[in-house]
């Protein structure tokens, strides 16, 4: 009477710890290629292919919508190829629920999209984004979990990562996928993912403007 059980999903304990790592490693590689993928924002604008583009009629919303798309897209394909390896190596099965999969999978690869071309706006130059994107992201998955996992740490640090996209991240993965659970409880989740993703897309919008400008 003094001990509770959970039952997540009925998988091995080695399994889950693979699971885990699969959507906590594959949220922090979204963050690191989607900056990447942002940096361009740079070079055109450095070779002055950003002002030929912003001089037409969609101007600096078009760029900034067209890379957010591709950086989501290529984020989703990320996503997938990692939790096939896991599927194929360690039978970890998260395809069983495929609808779940590709929610979680849609709106962590949005966020990062969305987060990578904010943070890239916010800079004046190349190095100074590079840097910062850098740091930022490690910052966020060490202290989110996708480094070590939450309950290692202390107290503290757990309600430190809810502040993070990467701990939202894992606790939509787990919702969705590990726990034996309605696809409800990760309503939450889900919803401050897809705010993650809207806010800094507006920030990005907001944020070109000036890099355009400069």
């Amino acid at each position: 009477d003094l001990v509770g059980t959970e039952t997540v999903g009925g998988s091995p304990a080695a399994r889950n710890r693979v699971a885990y790592y699969a959507g906590a490693i594959a949220f922090m590689f979204l963050l690191l290629s989607a900056a990447q993928g942002a940096l361009s924002l740079m070079d055109e604008r450095d070779s002055g292919v950003l002002d030929r583009i912003v001089a037409g009629p969609g101007g600096i919303g078009v760029v900034v919508n067209g890379k957010f798309l591709w950086l989501a897209v290529q984020g989703l394909a990320q996503t997938a190829l990692i939790f096939a390896v896991a599927r194929l190596a360690y039978h970890v099965d998260a395809l069983a629920l495929p609808g779940r999969w590709l929610a979680v999978a849609m709106l962590s690869s949005a966020a990062a999209a969305g987060i990578a071309l904010a943070l890239v706006t916010a800079c004046r130059s190349r190095a100074q984004a590079q840097t910062l994107t850098t740091v930022a992201i490690l910052v966020m998955s060490a202290v989110g979990g996708s480094m070590v996992p939450r309950f290692f740490m202390p107290g503290w640090l757990q309600n430190l990562g809810w502040i993070t996209p990467n701990t939202w991240v894992l606790e939509a993965w787990s919702h969705a996928l590990w726990r034996a659970e309605p696809l409800s409880a990760a309503t939450l989740p889900l919803a401050m993912l897809a705010l993650c993703a809207a806010v800094t897309l507006l920030a990005a919008h907001l944020l070109a403007r000036r890099l355009a400008r400069g």
